[in-house]
């Protein structure tokens, strides 16, 4: 976060990468707010690659037919305020997607449109191994990020933003007598349907019971079987 409230006013481009549920997303929302930035997310997965190359248009004239910009990239393009380009899961696009981003991530302007200088991009991924779907980033993408930086879990920092989340204290206190519950260190992906323990899922645990619903059936379905026996 303390790295995110300088790169972002610099305008340096930073891909964050880390398994899932570790908190990428929420750490980008939150160096927004602390840096009064306007966040635009876009999904590159679920993206064509007009999405970022405009989309052709006749002239009044009828001779040419320039690419407009549309959605989020006229956003990009119109910003006048301090503006994050959060293009998350970016691993997972597709090699056509992330070769439409190439010329917007570096060279900040497509086809002859520029965009604002007052937008950062900042990019969240999964690795090929975390069974994410992501197959990869092509080399040129990856080489036009200032840094590659990778997010870890750190049970003092989810606790003080447990705390300022408002997760129950007694599950705060649980991170803190077994952090490892979190975030299990010898995580393994799996392509089974069952639910994994993570810090995106324990904050479903804290979500829930703010409801006043501790069943637990529902809290093992959030974090398994055994860490929901183990919290009860």
């Amino acid at each position: 976060l303390e790295f995110l409230t300088k790169s972002i006013p610099a305008g340096r481009r930073v891909l964050i990468k880390g398994r899932p549920g570790v908190g990428k997303s929420d750490i980008v929302a939150q160096a927004c707010a602390a840096v009064g930035a306007e966040c635009i997310v876009m999904h590159p997965a679920i993206s064509d690659p007009t999405d970022y190359k405009g989309m052709p248009a006749l002239t009044a004239g009828g001779v040419e037919a320039p690419f407009l910009p549309f959605g989020d990239l006229s956003r990009l393009v119109k910003a006048t305020v301090r503006t994050v380009a959060f293009l998350d899961d970016i691993g997972q696009a597709a090699p056509a997607v992330q070769a439409a981003l190439m010329q917007l991530v570096l060279a900040r302007s497509v086809n002859g449109t520029k965009i604002s200088p007052t937008v950062t991009f900042v990019g969240a991924t999964n690795d090929t191994g975390h069974c994410a779907g992501v197959s990869g980033m092509i080399e040129p993408l990856k080489s036009r990020w200032d840094t590659i930086v990778s997010l870890d879990f750190s049970v003092d920092d989810w606790s003080l933003w447990g705390l300022s989340n408002g997760m129950p204290g007694e599950l705060v206190a649980y991170a803190r007598n077994y952090p490892d519950a979190i975030s299990p260190s010898d995580w393994k992906p799996s392509k089974e349907i069952r639910p994994t323990a993570c810090p995106r899922t324990w904050a479903s645990v804290g979500a829930w019971l703010n409801q006043g619903v501790d069943d637990h059936e529902i809290l093992a379905g959030a974090v398994g079987e055994a860490e929901a026996i183990r919290f009860g």
